[in-house]
């Protein structure tokens, strides 16, 4: 290849490598959660706990998610799995999983 073909890919070379630049500035943890959720065969639950807001919400296909200790987690917001993902253990209480909705308590 001669320098002067070179030169003539370079702009094509440098538009990929921009369109690879601005997906990953625009989220791409998010996106590879958000595939990783659509794509799994794990069924959503009925209603998941985000263990960061701890509130109670319906996940759906968008519902961002990780798996921590084999145990997997939904957050019901953009924000809470980078929250989660940086300090598990203070969002889990030692690891000790919350009672259940309407489980008694010894």
């Amino acid at each position: 290849m001669t320098t002067m073909t070179a030169l003539l890919r370079l702009p094509r070379a440098l538009a990929a490598l921009g369109l690879v630049a601005a997906i990953c500035a625009g989220g791409c943890g998010a996106s590879q959660q958000q595939a990783a959720a659509t794509t799994s065969a794990e069924p959503l639950p009925e209603s998941a706990t985000c263990p960061v807001m701890k509130s109670t919400f319906k996940p759906d296909a968008s519902t961002t998610r990780t798996t921590y200790k084999s145990k997997t987690y939904y957050f019901c917001c953009p924000g809470c799995d980078k929250k989660f993902a940086a300090d598990p253990e203070s969002y889990l209480g030692g690891g000790e999983a919350p009672a259940a909705e309407g489980a008694a308590t010894p």
